[in-house]
């Protein structure tokens, strides 16, 4: 899971790199945001296989 989270997060990354690299900005924004996204989007996806395990185990 812990790959999945960080394999996300870059990927997300590299999105808003290309994306600043597209719009020829001078700042790293759509790299920042990317990333943000990315582990959002990550950690969402963590807490949700970690609750199914958690009920899986109980039930």
């Amino acid at each position: 899971m812990g790959f999945e989270l960080a394999g996300t997060t870059v990927l997300m990354a590299g999105v808003g790199h290309l994306v600043d690299r597209y719009c020829g900005g001078e700042r790293s924004i759509g790299f920042a945001i990317g990333g943000l996204i990315g582990f959002g989007l990550g950690m969402f996806r963590f807490i949700l296989k970690a609750l199914r395990q958690i009920e899986e185990s109980n039930g």
